[in-house]
């Protein structure tokens, strides 16, 4: 019996040879921070849930700046990114929207 299949019952070890394989290893690419220097602010709000609201509906981030709740988008790299942002807030109807330089 030598045909290297084991048998219900057989107590024999078989060993099947490992196929080589043809595609490389996948490596993992370090992660890039987005150093941006532009944001688009949607706009500023007394109330932290509308400003929430805000975020929610463009894609954004709320943060405390004094008595108020700041919705922004980004940071963008360019201000061109930062523009089409800026269309898009303007479309969801946020007309104030505006481009800033981030410090």
């Amino acid at each position: 019996m030598a045909s290297g299949k084991a048998k219900p019952g057989d107590d024999r070890l078989v060993v099947e040879k490992a196929k080589p394989t043809t595609e490389p290893a996948a490596t993992a690419k370090p992660a890039v921070a987005v150093a941006g220097k532009y944001v688009v602010q949607v706009g500023a709000f007394s109330s932290e849930s509308r400003a929430n609201a805000a975020a929610k509906s463009v894609g954004g981030t709320v943060s405390k700046a004094g008595n108020l709740w700041r919705v922004r988008i980004g940071p963008f790299a360019s201000d061109a990114d930062a523009r089409g942002a800026l269309g898009t807030a303007k479309a969801k109807g946020f007309r104030d929207a505006v481009v800033q330089r981030d410090r």
